[in-house]
């Protein structure tokens, strides 16, 4: 695995790559780094080139404003993708990374041949959402070691949480890392997301939606729907919001074998296109 860092907008950028083949973009969540798919990676293929980026604030990451919105995490990544000479990717995200995901299937349409959403939502934030977001701003202000060390093990499922306890301190650990400022840039940013559910509907790539069976923080029903979307494929795990964790060899065998589809779909959409 080879550390490298670009230059975007003045802040600095840090990103992994290994391996040789079709390019994979793999992001974070709110509150993870690159680091997080170290377990999901050991069973990816070699045949693919791996790019892990920390998105602002995270990781090895700088921030960029008092906001980090989702379009501006975007063009970050397509900075990044330009730094390595890649033309097209298969882009996954979790959670947060997901909300960057769909903002860059957004932006540039082109450089797809396909978006994975791993627990996360092309929908915006509800109203009640986002009041949850200005309490977590607020708490997170006074104290944001505290505001960490609560919120990620709820991320897990009962069980997880007995099973994952390493995990878990690892996680908490470099949560408290964060300054309090880049963590609430990014809730900020993550308040006010627009809606991309159209993305589903008329995208020419094709689009994967892992669910967690019991996610409390992306809402069952609203995957449900969005499963049901032209260009997507619908998966459930039996975990919470954290399923490269909890399961990281199924969530691999379930990205490999998608973007192994994924040609055939591609095939089959210039085909229903010509008709």
């Amino acid at each position: 695995m080879i550390h490298k860092f670009i230059t975007y907008k003045g802040v600095k950028i840090h990103y992994t790559t290994q391996g040789k083949g079709e390019a994979v973009v793999l992001l974070h969540g709110f509150l993870e780094d690159a680091r997080m798919w170290t377990l999901t990676k050991k069973y990816l293929p070699k045949t693919f080139k791996i790019i892990c980026i920390d998105l602002f604030g995270h990781g090895q990451s700088e921030g960029l404003g008092y906001i980090y919105h989702m379009e501006e995490m975007a063009e970050a990544v397509f900075a990044v993708i330009n730094n390595e000479r890649v033309k097209k990717i298969h882009l996954a995200g979790h959670s947060m990374g997901g909300y960057v995901s769909i903002a860059f299937a957004e932006k540039f349409p082109d450089a797809l041949r396909s978006l994975s959403m791993i627990h996360s939502t092309s929908r915006p934030d509800s109203k009640s959402k986002r009041a949850d977001r200005e309490r977590a701003i607020a708490l997170v202000k006074r104290d944001h070691k505290g505001f960490t060390a609560h919120a990620i093990p709820l991320l897990f499922s009962e069980k997880a949480r007995k099973n994952n306890l390493a995990s878990i301190e690892t996680l908490k650990k470099r949560a408290a890392e964060i300054p309090a400022g880049q963590i609430a840039a990014s809730l900020e940013g993550m308040k006010i997301r627009k809606d991309r559910e159209a993305i589903l509907h008329f995208a020419p790539y094709p689009i994967l939606f892992i669910g967690g069976k019991t996610d409390t923080v992306i809402s069952i029903a609203d995957t449900e729907e969005q499963m049901a979307a032209h260009s997507v494929t619908g998966i459930w795990q039996n975990t919470a919001h954290m399923g490269p964790w909890e399961m990281p060899k199924k969530t691999a065998d379930i990205l490999k074998r998608f973007w192994k589809d994924s040609k055939h779909h591609v095939v089959l959409h210039a085909q229903k296109t010509r008709e």
